[in-house]
């Protein structure tokens, strides 16, 4: 009896298509600015409440930085950088992603980046995308 093993994260076809995916999310976006596309939604917290979430300005950063204006990236969302590392180091090293520390840290710094980008004085305006 041949019975079937699910696939892993590390199996080849689950790797191509993680890959194929991000390529052509890539592509999409980079032909696609932010704000002037209907299938690019606006942030519905943001909509909703007027405060910024974590991810607000993401798409757009990501957007900026397909175009190589990394200093622009950085500002519609800080974040986006260490959290790029952090995927690249998940990438390489998945059992991290179980460390009950890390995940407990990347979630405070989420929440603390939430709280300080919605402050309306300087510097933390600075934070909220722009």
């Amino acid at each position: 009896m041949n019975i079937r093993q699910p696939l892993s994260l590390k199996h080849p076809l689950v790797l191509a298509a993680g890959a194929a995916a991000a390529a052509a999310g890539a592509v999409l976006l980079y032909f696609s600015p932010p704000g002037r596309s209907w299938y690019l939604p606006p942030c519905p917290l943001h909509e909703l409440t007027g405060l910024y979430c974590s991810g607000c300005g993401t798409t757009r950063s990501f957007y900026a930085l397909l175009h190589g204006r990394f200093a622009e990236a950085a500002t519609w969302n800080l974040l986006l950088y260490p959290a790029l590392l952090l995927v690249a180091l998940l990438l390489f090293r998945p059992r991290l992603a179980l460390n009950r520390y890390l995940c407990v840290s990347v979630l405070a710094v989420i929440l603390i980046y939430w709280v300080l980008r919605n402050l309306p004085w300087y510097p933390f305006t600075l934070l909220a995308p722009h």
